[in-house]
Order: structure tokens, then sequence, then C-alpha cells
């Protein structure tokens, strides 16, 4: 089915948001619904029924670069000079903060149904933190370093983490994106450097096949790629013309989202929806010449994505029904386009044995 609208459902101005494609300072919260905003040097906490609301912070002189909320109630905020904010929502201050020394912050990512994330910082090193009970009377928790290992020779621009929490893929400003074997959190083993053509920022898991990854390059890209995780095949690559900065999978529909920064200067597009595995273009949403997206998240039901735009406004864009059905695991023909995979993964494709 198309999108309904081609317009934004609701636009909400964002004053001093960073116009920094290496920046990821929207996020949604699937416990409470509310929508987190890294603005300069403050975060915000928005939904309908309390409006925007700022957060404590405690180093008012050092730039947001990337924030992330887990599945329960924390959101973890990272900053320009290294140091991570841990915040609980329904207190709204800081309960716990790590300096990295001198290493910028540029995105993070939690695992999901653990107090564990993430972090990726700009020399190309990424962190495994866990949220552990304080044992100082000022804060209820701390943030534990686990791990730190090497993961590109420049910035990490984007992590993603399978459903099964097997593996992690993590795109850098060297133009490629590293598979991890991460079974043993604190014993991550590389698998795969996939090559691109310019930084890797988008990178996805598919929500009904844990061993399928789309990534999006940048401006010198602009192409989506396909890959079986498990081999490190290229399945699929599809040509747009823009850079990529963001890629979500519809958990209810074979179909998958991307948006767009710099791109065509005649027929610019924000929001594109493909479906897949054919990649036909469903719905583009255009934009004017000047306008492009940053950085995107999805919505806790998966209906909608919240995108920062360049001109100071946070916008959300409704792609798909509430409808809660999910897409079960994709044991089908088809889904990785290769029968060797397909036998791998152990789809049965029936028909004639091969003499």
């Amino acid at each position: 089915k198309r999108i309904k609208s081609h317009i934004p459902y609701r636009v909400l101005d964002a004053p001093n948001l960073k116009n920094d494609f290496y920046t990821n300072l929207v996020a949604w919260s699937s416990k409470t619904g509310k929508v987190g905003v890294g603005l300069g040097n403050n975060v915000y906490l928005w939904n309908e029924e309390s409006g925007a609301i700022p957060l404590q912070t405690i180093d008012y002189e050092q730039v947001i670069t990337a924030l992330s909320f887990s599945d329960s109630i924390f959101l973890a905020v990272g900053l320009k000079n290294g140091r991570i904010l841990l915040y609980d929502q329904n207190q709204e201050v800081v309960q716990s903060n790590y300096l990295n020394v001198d290493k910028g912050i540029c995105c993070i990512s939690w695992l999901f149904g653990t107090k564990k994330f993430f972090v990726g910082d700009e020399v190309g090193d990424v962190l495994l933190f866990e949220v552990v009970e304080s044992n100082n009377s000022h804060s209820l928790y701390d943030l534990k370093l686990l791990k730190s290992f090497k993961c590109h020779q420049q910035q990490v621009c984007g992590i993603a983490i399978s459903n099964d929490l097997k593996q992690v893929a993590i795109g850098g400003n060297d133009n490629c994106c590293t598979i991890w074997d991460v079974s043993d959190l604190e014993n991550p083993k590389l698998k795969f450097s996939l090559p691109h053509q310019a930084a890797v920022k988008a990178i996805s898991f598919c929500p009904w096949s844990n061993s399928l990854l789309a990534t999006g390059g940048g401006s010198k890209d602009r192409r989506i790629r396909f890959w079986h995780t498990n081999s490190g095949t290229l399945l699929d690559v599809i040509n747009t013309k823009g850079q990529i900065t963001s890629l979500i999978w519809s958990k209810t529909k074979k179909q998958i989202v991307a948006t767009f920064g710099f791109g065509d200067s005649e027929k610019p597009v924000l929001v594109a929806v493909y479906n897949y595995p054919k990649m036909q273009s469903l719905v583009q949403i255009q934009a004017t010449p000047n306008l492009r997206i940053l950085s995107a998240v999805p919505s806790p039901d998966n209906s909608s994505i919240c995108v920062a735009a360049n001109d100071e406004t946070v916008r959300f864009y409704e792609l798909w029904s509430g409808n809660p059905g999910i897409v079960p695991e994709a044991q089908e023909c088809g889904v990785f386009g290769s029968d060797l995979i397909e036998l791998c993964e152990g789809i049965d494709k029936g028909g004639d044995m091969i003499r």
C-alpha cells in the first residue's frame, strides 16, 4: 500500500540541532513513547502530553553528538568531549557519567533486553558498557566498562545489533562495515570487513531474518547493499541518488525505508520506501533542494519514523500501519537470492535432487 500522505504529520522546531552527518541526535523510547533530541548542549524529552522537557546537564560547554534509549528506563547520551551521561526517564536527572578521554562519541546502540550498550567514538574504537547499581549515595547507577576494541581506522558512524544478539555490524568513516561475532560479549571476534566507497552510517539488521543486513553508503557511494552476515556474501546492490543516512526495516511488511542527506539537486528525495527483495520503489517523499535528513529512528510500534533535518526541525512521517502483526522468520525461497545460502540457512527449496 502507498503512504497516505507525502507530508510529515508533525514538525517540531529544533533550534541548535547540529547539522552534521556524523551525529545521531534523535531517539524514540519504546518504554515511554518519549522522543529524545539533542540540541546544542541540552537534551530534551518530548511527548504530546507534556511537550518538551529539558533534562539536567553537567557539561554546558560540550555539544551533544549521540543519544539512544534502552528498551527499559535508560537514556544514554554521548558528548563531543567523550563524556557519556546516563539518564533515568522517571527521574529525568543524570544518574551516572563516564569520561572517555578526549574521544568524541559518535553513536550508541543498546542490546535488547539487557542493561548493556555499545558506544562508537571518533577514532574507530567501540566500547561496551553495562549499567550497574552504584555503591555511592549520590546516584543509583554506575557505568561499568566491560570491553574496548579497535574496529576502524577512522570514526565509527553506525552500530547495529542482530536480533539474536550474536552479531554486531559497525560502520566507519574508512569506507567499510565490519561484522563481529559477539556471542561472547567480552571477547568479540572479527568475521568480515565489507567494502564500500564512502562512509557507512546507515546499518540495519532485518527483523525477520537474523543474518540479513542492509548497509547504506555516503555521498561518494549512494548505494544500498544487502549482505548475508554468516558468510560475508554481497547479495544485492541498489543505486540511489542520495547520501544514505539511515535504513529502517518494517516489522509488518517485507519493506525497507531509506532516508537521504545530500542528493539529486533536480529531484531531491528525503525518504524512499522499497519492497524486498525486488527493491521496487513504492513511495518517494520529495524534498526542497536544500533540505536533507541527518538521521532517523523508528517509532515503538514501527509505524512511523522520526527524523532530524538540517533546517533545525524534527519531522515525523507515518510509513506503515500500526498493525501489531509481525513478519515471521523468513524461512522461504528468495530472501537471500542464492540456493546455496538458503541451504545453509536451513531453507528447504524442494524439487529434484542434485545429481
